[in-house]
């Protein structure tokens, strides 16, 4: 969070170190995305692109931007 304060108009992009990491974290995240979204637009990537955050997806990575 501290580096999103200090630059705010970046986008952080994260991926877990094997498939079912990733998918920890999509989970996690899908868990609370109701309060992840007040503070952040988040994004998958899959195999097509980049696409909104929606929960039961396969992704290859995530990406977040403070919400201004």
């Amino acid at each position: 969070m501290s580096y999103l304060n200090r630059h705010p108009e970046r986008y952080i992009f994260f991926t877990g170190s094997t498939n079912g990491r990733t998918r920890l974290y999509r989970m996690a995240i899908g868990l609370n995305l109701e309060e992840l979204s007040s503070k952040f637009e988040i994004y998958c990537q899959t195999d097509n692109g980049i696409i909104p955050f929606r929960k039961n997806i396969s992704i290859t990575g995530l990406l977040i931007k403070r919400k201004l």
